[in-house]
């Protein structure tokens, strides 16, 4: 069937990616239809997923390594699916090892089948000779990020650049942060720290103790603080659970009682009149880049993956900020350096000095303008990218 896409996304940000683009192509051609994996987003725009997309919602080596049978259950499931839906092409979004592993094993079964996956893989970052395994099953790649089309190409893949999509995230005036400041019953005196430690429970149980006792040194020199932790749903219990013995006031909201659209608003706004942020590295740095939101950047992982990591990675920096900016504008504390103290001080003085506060604010907007800042909207591009690449090789 010519009009019949198959697409998979395996997290969160993967299912609003690809809501976004299910409804750009079903504008450039209201006859496309979806099957596949994917979460609420996807399937209010009409999407049956044929399992929760949540099992596939993992990370990290050892934390993969016990649900291995589970994911090779599901990925032969979805490859079966694939070749019997008699589909156009298949759509797969970020999660690369369960996308790869998918499309390995369906080229195999059907070459002709065309292949795009969306969110390059970072060779740039780490084991830069997959791309050209990459190049056997992959046929176009939409990149998020500019240098990195050249990347794919050195490797005879098809790419472009589309921009990312927390360069299209709305901006507010003074008025309309004045009205959200007063929504979040933020006082006028107070300064506002949004405290971000992941959207994972393995991320969770590792940083937020850390953050936790960061916050209560912090709370000892800085007092005219209010302190925010947006938590998604699964992750409440288990934050809520922290927060039970620590000796600070940590305000939680979650998406419990919200869409996840809702949620998601309230809190980018939320980014948006912070004065700083505490946050693990991943996406969410993007989305306070386009907040203008100063922060802190920490991040670990268990023993074993920090030995393996530190063979494998190609950067020295792992927060998306400083790698767009090819320098070190946001300070970050990894691994062995991921420790209450250094934390605690870097945010003080980043509170205290405004010159390292005013030259955050700087640095951020350059990202933003780096990543299609005052474009098309991204999801809007990428939709005319498949459809080109689709009227082209099919």
């Amino acid at each position: 069937m010519d009009n019949k896409i198959y697409i998979i996304a395996g997290e969160k940000s993967g299912d609003k990616l690809g809501s976004d683009l299910m409804f750009n192509l079903k504008s450039i051609n209201s006859d496309f239809v979806f099957c596949g994996v994917g979460g609420p987003l996807m399937q209010a725009e009409g999407l049956a997923s044929i399992f929760p997309m949540e099992e596939l919602s993992l990370m990290g080596i050892f934390e993969i390594l016990p649900k291995l049978p589970r994911l090779f259950h599901l990925r032969d499931t979805v490859v079966k699916n694939i070749i019997s839906s008699e589909v156009s092409c298949l759509i797969t979004i970020d999660s690369p090892e369960f996308s790869f592993s998918v499309s390995r094993k369906v080229k195999k079964s059907a070459p002709n089948l065309k292949i795009i996956h969306y969110v390059a893989p970072s060779l740039w970052a780490w084991r830069p000779k997959r791309g050209y395994k990459i190049a056997k099953f992959i046929d176009h790649i939409l990149a998020l990020f500019p240098f990195e089309p050249k990347i794919m190409q050195e490797f005879g893949i098809s790419c472009d650049f589309v921009g990312h999509p927390i360069s299209s995230l709305p901006t507010y005036n003074e008025n309309e942060l004045s009205i959200i400041r007063n929504k979040l019953n933020i006082e006028d005196d107070e300064l506002l720290l949004v405290v971000l430690p992941g959207s994972r429970v393995s991320e969770i149980k590792r940083l937020l103790p850390n953050f936790l006792k960061s916050l209560e040194i912090l709370n000892k020199k800085i007092t005219n603080i209010k302190i925010i932790l947006p938590a998604i749903g699964s992750t409440v219990h288990l934050i809520e659970k922290y927060l039970e013995s620590s000796l600070i006031d940590i305000e939680v909201f979650s998406e419990n009682d919200l869409t996840a659209e809702e949620f998601e608003t309230l809190k980018f706004e939320l980014f948006c009149v912070a004065d700083f942020a505490l946050a693990a590295s991943g996406t969410v740095t993007l989305e306070l880049a386009a907040a203008k939101t100063p922060m802190i950047v920490s991040y670990d992982v268990n023993f074993f993956s920090r030995i393996i990591l530190k063979f494998l990675l190609k950067i020295d920096s792992i927060s998306l900020v400083n790698i767009i900016l090819n320098r070190k504008l946001v300070p970050e504390f990894l691994g062995k350096e991921c420790k209450p103290i250094l934390i605690a001080d870097a945010l003080i003085n980043l509170i205290e000095d405004d010159n390292l506060a005013f030259n955050q604010k700087s640095g951020l907007i350059e990202v933003i303008r780096l990543l299609g800042g005052g474009t098309n909207h991204v999801s809007n591009q990428a939709a005319h990218s498949i459809n080109k690449f689709l009227k082209i090789n099919l």
